[in-house]
């Protein structure tokens, strides 16, 4: 039955060179990493090293935090559906759902290092007038074309 004339069936593909050659691809370029992740090499690696540093992230036996983190920001950036990576990656539906919820839980515990808080707020009254009264504009016109 698995056997074509003496000789065994090889896979279509190798599930994971073919998923290690994506991310490499991705990782590889600073315009397929801003198109795939929406962030450059950099800033994605340094995100990486902190999750790993902080320990908030560990690699599995089958999958990195690098992976995880792509998956992540790949969701994100481009509002997907976890099907959707579930044949770019080769992984379940239920693994991919897992990790997503890990990895917003690190990113989660990283918004003291992420947000700064620059203190106080100062605004500029002239601006701040030209905006509520752009603001206030708006909202008249739409009620009068609602009306």
């Amino acid at each position: 039955m698995y056997l074509m004339l003496g000789n065994p069936r090889k896979p279509y593909s190798n599930k994971v060179a073919d998923r290690n050659d994506h991310i490499k691809r991705i990782l590889s370029s600073e315009k397929r990493g801003r198109w795939n992740l929406r962030m450059g090499r950099e800033p994605f690696h340094r995100l990486c090293a902190l999750i790993k540093d902080r320990d908030l992230l560990r690699d599995t036996r089958n999958c990195n935090v690098e992976e995880q983190l792509m998956r992540f920001l790949h969701i994100l950036g481009h509002n997907v559906r976890h099907r959707v990576l579930e044949g770019r990656y080769y992984r379940s539906l239920k693994t991919i759902s897992r990790q997503f919820n890990k990895v917003l839980d690190a990113i989660v515990k990283l918004y003291k290092v992420l947000i700064a808080d620059h203190g106080e707020t100062i605004h500029n009254g002239k601006v701040q007038t030209q905006v509520q009264t752009q603001f206030c504009e708006c909202v008249i016109k739409q009620t009068i074309y609602l009306s």
